[in-house]
């Protein structure tokens, strides 16, 4: 507002122009001006509310005991969980909440503005360990490239790590003397590996002694094989079972090699030559490689580059060294005969005293229930989770029979997919009702094949409407290669 004069001299209180849009009158005919002052006042307020905040948090927590001051910080710092309780149980509860804090900040990190801030957050998550691999947040098509790379690198080291911890040995605790069916017994539950002796009457007839605590697994069976004269059988197909067998009187068997969850013992040596070769002969060594029953790996690779043996002075290799064959270890049982051709040792030689090579085996992750849920219009779902996406491609009757397509493809195959595929096809694809009863397939077909996926068709005989049910496929988050180097000594020549 302001007075002003007219063109006669006369003295006029009114509005500042028609222009101005705080004096412009409102529909009650009042000036704005009012609305101006309103504005600036709550201005000013927030300004003073915010200033002073965090000084009212110290002052309430210095006035406040325990609980309702960690909740007062709580709500000034939403990343510090509230810490309340004092029970073993929430005590658990609480280091789970921090662990998820430090990982969602670590995680923001991630795309922090400078490098040093990136690789540290980047070194903070791997140490965590492998228990945040839920943690981790998934790729999407919005994933920035580099954020991309980083999530691909933690998770590839956290599933290392997983894999360590899965392949050290499991442990057995026994007390007294006990008869071998049910030391095996004990054995099983206490490591879930299942252990069977042929024939099955000797389990209940011989007593053994295996007295002591958190005994690695292949010790403890050393000592029942040592006690009870029994090997491990080389050419039984069974489903994730080690069979023993009683050896022979006049069998030669040489010292096992263990290492973890895997023992590899002497099996054949054979020396030849060929006439019609240029080559100075060869010395074919077998071994037969078994592990714990639980281990459940996919393949070997056997580079031959790395096997070697020390007769008395002399080393000799392998004869193409070149050579990286691959053995499936998933085609029944839990063992598997590994063939090295060496050089042929002199003819004077009575041993190979030592014999030192590698391993390279595939071993899956942890199983992952991949859900799908209302499928019968065929719309294409996508889960993913760790290194794995399993893609539900369509769906439809197919006369009596419901035919659901799902296509899995592996991150990093790791080679897995390359050669044996048919360990994807040992993965559980099956129906689920509301009360959890399940359905299984009645069969399946493979379509395709590319060099890190595999499109599976399976089959579903169900006369209810396919939406009352779950689509659930189970499939490991993941490969890993696991690198083993073991040693053999004073292997007898032919």
């Amino acid at each position: 507002m302001n007075n002003r004069v007219d063109g006669r001299g006369r003295s006029i209180t009114g509005h500042c122009s028609e222009s101005c849009r705080w004096c412009a009158p409102a529909s009650s005919g009042r000036p704005r001006h009012w609305i101006r002052a309103l504005v600036l006042l709550v201005a000013w307020q927030a300004w003073q509310l915010g200033a002073a905040a965090p000084h009212a948090v110290q002052r309430l927590q210095a006035q406040t005991p325990g609980s309702l001051a960690e909740a007062t910080q709580q709500e000034y710092a939403s990343d510090r969980p509230a810490e309340v309780g004092d029970g073993n149980g929430e005590q658990e509860d609480r280091t789970r909440r921090v662990d998820e804090g430090r990982v969602r900040r670590w995680i923001r990190q991630l795309e922090a503005d400078t490098l040093a801030q990136r690789d540290a957050a980047e070194q903070e998550l791997v140490k965590l360990g492998a228990d945040i691999l839920p943690l981790l947040p998934t790729v999407t098509e919005r994933t920035s490239g580099e954020l991309k790379i980083r999530l691909a690198r933690i998770r590839q080291s956290l599933e290392a790590q997983r894999v360590a911890q899965f392949v050290r040995p499991s442990t057995v605790t026994l007390g007294e003397p006990m008869r071998l069916a049910d030391a095996l017994d004990a054995i099983a539950e206490q490591t879930g590996n299942q252990v069977r002796v042929e024939p099955s009457e000797l389990a209940t007839e011989v007593v053994v002694h295996l007295a002591g605590r958190e005994v690695p697994f292949w010790e403890a069976l050393h000592r029942i094989m040592e006690q009870v004269g029994l090997g491990v059988a080389p050419f039984v197909s069974s489903e994730n079972e080690l069979v023993l067998v009683r050896l022979p009187t006049e069998a030669v068997s040489g010292k096992p090699w263990i290492g973890g969850a895997l023992r590899i013992d002497p099996h054949s040596m054979q020396c030849q030559i060929n006439y019609r070769s240029s080559l100075a002969g060869q010395c074919v060594v077998g071994l037969l490689l078994s592990w714990e029953p639980r281990l459940q790996p996919l393949y070997a690779q056997l580079p031959m580059g790395r096997i070697s043996a020390t007769v008395g002075e002399d080393t000799i290799g392998s004869i193409m060294p070149a050579a990286v064959p691959e053995v499936p270890l998933n085609v029944g049982g839990c063992t598997a005969q590994l063939e090295f051709p060496l050089e042929r040792p002199p003819r004077s030689a009575l041993q190979l005293d030592r014999l030192t090579g590698e391993l390279i085996l595939a071993i899956p992750s942890e199983k992952h229930e991949y859900t799908f849920r209302k499928f019968s219009d065929g719309t294409r779902q996508v889960q993913r989770y760790g290194d794995v996406t399993v893609v539900l491609e369509g769906a439809r009757r197919n006369g009596p029979v419901w035919e659901v397509q799902l296509r899995v493809e592996f991150g990093d195959p790791q080679g897995a997919l390359e050669s044996f595929r048919g360990w994807i096809l040992s993965n559980k694809a099956y129906l689920r009702d509301d009360e959890g009863h399940r359905i299984n397939d009645v069969g399946f077909q493979t379509y395709g094949m590319t060099s890190n996926s595999v499109g599976i068709a399976y089959l579903f005989q169900i006369n209810a409407d396919p939406d009352d049910y779950e689509l659930i496929y189970e499939s490991p988050a993941g490969i890993v290669r696991h690198t083993v180097q073991f040693e053999l000594k004073e292997l007898p020549l032919p």
